[in-house]
């Protein structure tokens, strides 16, 4: 079953499933909308991401480039706007802390505000029992810049209920407790 507004609200303010938790759509004029949803809850972009730009050869240059880098962290203020460069990976971190259930599956989606952008959400599904922050990745598909708020809405994640499981399973894989970013692409040996 999916999970309706007044019963995420429940599982987020009884049992801390969302931190911080936001019990209504924030719709500010300078930065995307976030919060309870009707049937999910728009999560935000935290404000330290990791950078990769693919080397390729467009127009005579051998890599795209941000801030002078090709890869790397970065951090900005909240509110700040970055634009994203054509077929740049963002790899990035829910600012909030997700605690699930063990009989409650998250299915992250994109944001429509960026989606019709071009940007390509590389999420997935955030097994059951899971806690942290969400780690996940922006391409720009477009063939332009398309620029994205930190702090700002950046994808939904839709809570689906199921029978609880005789052996009481939950997640407890490496990125139990993760906090900011998780990805084996930054931790290479």
């Amino acid at each position: 079953m999916l999970l309706n507004a007044e019963q995420i609200a429940q599982l987020a303010e009884k049992e801390g499933m969302i931190e911080p938790f936001v019990n209504q759509k924030i719709q500010l004029a300078h930065i995307p909308s976030y919060g309870l949803e009707p049937y999910g809850y728009t999560f935000r972009i935290a404000n330290k991401i990791y950078y990769s730009a693919p080397q390729l050869a467009l127009g005579g240059a051998t890599a795209l480039k941000l801030d002078g880098i090709t890869e790397g962290w970065l951090e900005y203020p909240e509110g700040t706007k970055i634009k994203i460069p054509p077929l740049a990976l963002f790899l990035c971190s829910s600012l909030e802390y997700f605690r699930l259930p063990p009989n409650i599956t998250g299915l992250l989606v994109g944001k429509s505000t960026y989606t019709r952008q071009g940007i390509c959400y590389l999420m997935t599904v955030v097994d059951a029992g899971f806690h942290g922050n969400i780690t996940f990745g922006l391409v720009n598909l477009s063939g332009r810049e398309i620029e994205i708020t930190l702090g700002g809405g950046i994808g939904q994640i839709l809570f689906i209920e199921g029978e609880p499981n005789l052996n009481n399973y939950a997640y407890t894989g490496i990125w139990q407790g993760s906090q900011g970013i998780a990805s084996p692409l930054l931790h290479k040996g």
